[in-house]
């Protein structure tokens, strides 16, 4: 064998190599974005349930309130849509709710709606949806690192861009 054949050799080896690295990566990419995708409709089922849970208790109070903003939000969240949203629309949706939940807990707290039993077992399911969003968020955003590993491979950080492997982003 002369020099030649040797390096060809090598060379070959080594691309048989790096094409079994390269399929074992894209597996793996692909796998961490299907257990996103699963991860993102079971916040949105969360959420879902957070809003109806929010509409409950608004239709007890929403005769006593007499503040504009509140309205205002009571009717943004009556028309959003959070059947399979997206990571990027998460965020809004969450920041919606939660401004909401915040605005009716206090209105009940001030008056005789804080004391009912019907409003305690509601601001129970709510306490409840938001430690079940905070598990499945952790959930989501340790998913989100074995896929941005994966996707910043410095070996196939090229291919998974031509891909569109795109970055996403870690919810709050």
């Amino acid at each position: 064998m002369d020099w030649l054949q040797i390096l060809l050799y090598a060379f070959s080896i080594f691309l048989v190599i790096y094409v079994f690295v390269f399929f074992y990566a894209l597996e793996s990419l692909i796998t961490f974005r299907s257990r996103l995708k699963k991860r993102t409709l079971a916040i949105s089922l969360l959420l879902s349930e957070k809003k109806d849970v929010l509409l409950s208790m608004l239709a007890l109070m929403e005769k006593d309130i007499k503040d504009e903003s509140t309205k205002e939000e009571a009717a943004q969240v009556r028309w959003l849509k959070v059947n399979k949203l997206q990571a990027k629309e998460i965020e809004n949706c969450l920041n919606l709710l939660s401004s909401l939940q915040k605005r009716l807990v206090l209105f009940a707290n001030n008056n005789e709606h804080g004391k009912s039993e019907e409003f305690l077992e509601y601001f129970d399911i709510l306490n409840d949806l938001d430690a079940n969003y905070r598990k499945t968020a952790a959930i989501y955003n340790s998913d989100l690192l074995g896929y941005e590993y994966w996707r910043k491979t410095p070996l196939f950080r090229f291919w998974f861009f031509v891909f569109r492997f795109k970055e996403i982003k870690r919810l709050p």
